[in-house]
């Protein structure tokens, strides 16, 4: 419990509110959003959803409000994960935000996957240190 409060009190002061980048549907993301937004209140740090991304257009608009230090969160269905890859891998080759991609997926664009039984404390701790590369 000392290590979980000693790192949410560090990344306070970090981090700006996740942005929660939903691709597809509602119905494709709803369960890995309200999963991501769980971890990061876990930390006391705040989510904004893009709002459903339908279209390549959907997803520049979505991409365009990504503040320079803020951290990028992927939340979609397997399904979408595959549809959406190639399009996410060449606008994240420009970003240089930490990324995470929520479900435990083939993601080699992403820094950290937050997924049901991994370790919070060493997920945190990673984010916390990428944040301050």
């Amino acid at each position: 419990a000392e290590q979980i409060e000693r790192v949410r009190q560090e990344s306070a002061s970090l981090l700006k509110p996740v942005l929660l980048l939903t691709l597809g549907a509602a119905t494709e993301w709803k369960g890995r959003a309200g999963f991501a937004q769980n971890f990061f209140a876990i930390m006391g740090c705040s989510t904004v959803e893009s709002g459903e991304i339908l279209t390549e257009s959907d997803l520049k608009e979505a991409l365009a409000l990504l503040q320079r230090d803020q951290i990028l969160c992927i939340c979609s269905s397997n399904a979408q994960y595959t549809m959406w890859t190639s399009s996410l891998e060449n606008h994240l080759e420009t970003l240089s935000n930490y990324t995470i991609i929520a479900g435990d997926v083939d993601a080699s664009k992403a820094d950290l996957k937050l997924h049901k039984g991994m370790d919070v404390y060493k997920a945190w701790t990673r984010i916390i240190e990428g944040m301050n590369q």
